[in-house]
């Protein structure tokens, strides 16, 4: 009884993960894009990346399983990747 509880418990934890670090990427991505900080293409995948992200969870279709939640973890990393990389001048020889 103690581990179904402790897994429901991380399996609530996970889908409010998911969802709240969804909404800050449409947040930071609605940013990128009214400011013009960095490449549009960025904001636009944020766009359309965190109310899918949130569709999926709260519908059911996406549980945050370890294949669910690596896919949200791998499509949110790469997003963070592109965005903290964009600011970085090229370096020249």
């Amino acid at each position: 009884m103690v581990f179904h509880y402790n897994f429901q418990l991380n399996q609530a934890f996970a889908r409010l993960f998911a969802v709240a670090s969804s909404i800050a990427i449409v947040l930071w991505s609605a940013a990128i894009i009214r400011r013009r900080a960095l490449a549009g293409g960025v904001g636009i995948y944020g766009w359309i990346l965190g109310p899918i992200t949130v569709a999926g969870v709260i519908s059911g279709r996406l549980n945050p399983d370890v294949h669910g939640f690596g896919l949200i973890a791998l499509a949110q990393a790469l997003w963070f990747v592109i965005a903290g990389a964009l600011p970085c001048p090229a370096r020249t020889a």
